[in-house]
């Protein structure tokens, strides 16, 4: 997929002369034995409503330092949050909840700027919803100064939508917080990567109680379906798609998983029981899509703002501990099999923040093609 560098004139967006690659070079990432390599982190946490504090450091909570951790040396990191505390848009939400819910936005956009150290290649928020697509900051006076040695060269093309599912209450001014957004990159080369940032359904709707039974899990799938066909012009053209999120898995034995003491849960042999045990490959077929092996306690479900961590006891037998919180992968749609090879690395959580009844989940991807 590598291009010969072929140069011309260009007038930009403001009627200047200057020089451009009519052919982008592969000069994304870093070269490795003559093929193109990107370093992604992708992260997912349902924040449950928490927000950074105004003017906070990154580097001084939890969530800021995983974050920051797991982002260094990558050239483009994905985070997708899900409920995140929304204002309700009036006069009376702004009284009653106070202004700092007017900066929440973009609280969370420079938040993750300051704990990666990169710029926002593009975002996107709605409802409880929010994803942002960041990308390595370059120096163009450490080299030529041409638009590949800019910060936007590391990515050529990026686009987000919005897929809403659930209902849609407009009394509140709230319209559902199921559904998804979509960011997608074109990079220099003509490669195409999508991103999903999920919050599957917990339950069928009208089924009040149980998150575990065949209906709920269809209710997913049928989310997952609705989506999928919302990027299908997209899909066309991806050389991969990272699904990631609350995907509201659920171990398919339900309730029988209340009677174990709850310690044995940091054991590795019953977290692999747990995970192949929910109800993943009935939503994503395991020949279609991959993940990582998870080595970390489930991510749901566990008493906010306590510390050390703890599953919330009142819930189990309607929520008990899962794995909802997880990072997928699928390629290629195009039958290119050789186009483009994707290599997780490590699949971590972050138990260290307790803001939330989930624990954040992200993993590290090497891309070459």
């Amino acid at each position: 997929m590598q291009k010969a560098i072929v140069c011309g004139l260009y007038y930009n967006a403001v009627g200047v002369l200057g020089l451009r690659k009519a052919i982008s070079p592969p000069l994304v990432g870093h070269v490795l034995d003559g093929k193109n390599k990107v370093e992604i982190f992708i992260g997912t946490y349902n924040v449950g409503g928490a927000v950074p504090t105004l003017g906070s450091n990154p580097s001084e909570d939890a969530f800021g330092k995983w974050v920051q951790t797991n982002s260094k040396d990558k050239d483009i990191v994905v985070i997708g949050l899900q409920e995140i505390s929304e204002m309700k848009w009036s006069l009376k939400g702004l009284v009653t909840y106070g202004a700092k819910h007017v900066y929440r936005s973009c609280t969370w956009r420079e938040y993750l700027r300051e704990a990666t150290g990169m710029d926002v290649e593009c975002s996107k928020r709605w409802l409880g919803f929010g994803i942002w697509v960041l990308r390595k900051r370059r120096d163009p006076g450490a080299c030529c100064g041409l638009e590949c040695c800019m910060p936007q060269g590391l990515i050529r093309k990026s686009k987000t939508q919005a897929i809403l599912r659930g209902k849609h209450i407009t009394g509140d001014n709230y319209m559902g917080n199921k559904g998804a957004l979509y960011a997608s990159l074109e990079l220099p080369d003509g490669t195409h990567l999508g991103f999903l940032n999920c919050h599957l359904p917990n339950r069928a709707e009208g089924d009040n109680s149980c998150p575990y039974s065949d209906e709920s899990t269809a209710a997913r799938r049928t989310d997952v379906s609705a989506i999928l066909d919302a990027i299908s012009t997209d899909r066309a053209k991806l050389h991969a798609l990272f699904l990631f999120g609350d995907f509201n898995f659920r171990v398919k034995e339900g309730n029988k998983h209340n009677e174990p003491n709850w310690g044995a849960i940091e054991a590795p042999s019953y977290q692999q029981e747990m995970w192949q045990l929910d109800d993943k490959s009935d939503i994503f077929p395991q020949d279609i899509y991959h993940e990582a092996k998870i080595t970390f306690p489930p991510t749901y479900k566990y008493t906010p703002d306590v510390t050390p961590r703890g599953f919330d006891l009142s819930e189990l037998k309607k929520n008990s501990p899962s794995y909802t919180d997880r990072v997928l992968w699928t390629t290629p749609f195009h039958g290119d099999e050789s186009a483009l090879k994707v290599e997780a690395g490590a699949y971590v959580s972050c138990t260290e923040a307790t803001a939330s009844d989930h624990n954040a989940v992200g993993c590290c991807f090497k891309l070459q093609y």
